[in-house]
């Protein structure tokens, strides 16, 4: 099959789908990598989330027997990867967005669920790979800016 048939296809799912209104979900998982002594730039990083899932689906409740609350993009891709090159004895994790009320839910990764419910975590983390859903209230979209802090 041609580019040009392929292109053609997928203008014609696309409107298709625009005019059935089907929006389509687009995975945007980004990769944060901080090593202790990270610059503030280097901690920051914006996305949007359209909740069309409860964060419910992937967790009840974090380590600390807080509920996991809101709705995310997507159940198999998280909005960010956190990648944690050294042992953090304080680290804040926090997600705001103008209008909503975003909520976290971040899972380590074994797969335990270490925060969520709130837009807000402080706590000590070791080095590691996290995965982290942004939600917002169910039915919207939410653009949001996440933000990392020794």
């Amino acid at each position: 099959m041609s580019d040009t048939m392929r292109q053609f296809q997928w203008v014609v799912s696309l409107t298709l789908m625009t005019a059935l209104g089907v929006s389509p979900v687009l995975a945007q998982s980004t990769t944060m990598t901080l090593a202790p002594g990270f610059s503030p730039a280097e901690g920051v990083t914006k996305g949007f989330t359209r909740a069309s899932f409860s964060l419910l689906a992937l967790s009840n409740r974090d380590r600390e027997d807080r509920p996991c609350l809101g709705f995310g993009n997507d159940r198999d891709t998280p909005d960010h990867i956190l990648s944690l090159r050294g042992n953090f004895a304080n680290l804040k994790i926090q997600v705001q967005s103008k209008g909503n009320a975003p909520t976290l839910l971040i899972q380590n990764s074994s797969g335990e669920t270490v925060f969520c419910g709130g837009n807000s975590v402080q706590s000590s983390l070791r080095a590691g790979t996290y995965r982290v859903w942004v939600g917002c209230n169910e039915g919207t979209t939410c653009n949001y800016m996440l933000s990392v802090k020794e």
